[in-house]
């Protein structure tokens, strides 16, 4: 689909694009854990671009947008509390982004488990009241609440126009009320 959506695009958009190369590593939204650490022709830079941009339903882009600079991804360790038999997942947040944080979770699992490679974006980070972005509904709604005893890992990272910067991943272990 996206690569038919390319060959449509306007015939001078795709002559400006073709001759350009550019060497960057990128992260794809799709929850790949790697890094494409190679030349990518224009056709997969903004094919990638769109496919980020459409599953965080931002809109089809028309011309490849320039490379940004990504500020401080603000976002603090995991913090898990249970009041009364209740779990709530909560990240602190330093200070306001002015950028969109894309919130990513791992299925919940041992608490020995230190890496995973699935992380399906769960949504946007919340605005955050009290120096803390609630992100439970997102959480449960992906994967149930969260047994105790279970590590839950967050990446979070930041996305402007189709690109997104390196992910900061943050793990916390949910312990018995």
């Amino acid at each position: 689909m996206v690569d038919a959506w390319f060959s449509s695009v306007h015939a001078c958009v795709r002559g400006a694009l073709d001759g350009r190369h550019v060497r960057a590593p990128r992260r794809l939204l799709s929850g790949l854990i790697f890094a494409i650490d190679r030349a990518l022709s224009s056709p997969q830079i903004l094919t990638t671009q769109f496919r980020d941009a459409v599953q965080a339903n931002l809109g089809l882009l028309n011309r490849p947008p320039a490379v940004p600079s990504f500020g401080l991804n603000t976002t603090g360790p995991l913090a898990i509390t249970i009041t009364a038999d209740i779990i709530t997942l909560k990240l602190p947040v330093v200070s306001l982004p002015t950028q969109n944080v894309l919130v990513e979770g791992a299925a919940p699992c041992s608490a020995g488990i230190r890496y995973a490679r699935h992380y399906p974006f769960l949504g946007f980070q919340a605005e955050p009241v009290g120096g803390f972005s609630d992100f439970t509904a997102l959480y449960v709604d992906w994967y149930g609440m969260p047994p105790v005893g279970a590590a839950i890992m967050i990446r979070t990272r930041l996305h402007i126009d189709g690109w997104t910067d390196q992910p900061i991943v943050t793990r916390a272990i949910v312990r018995p009320g």
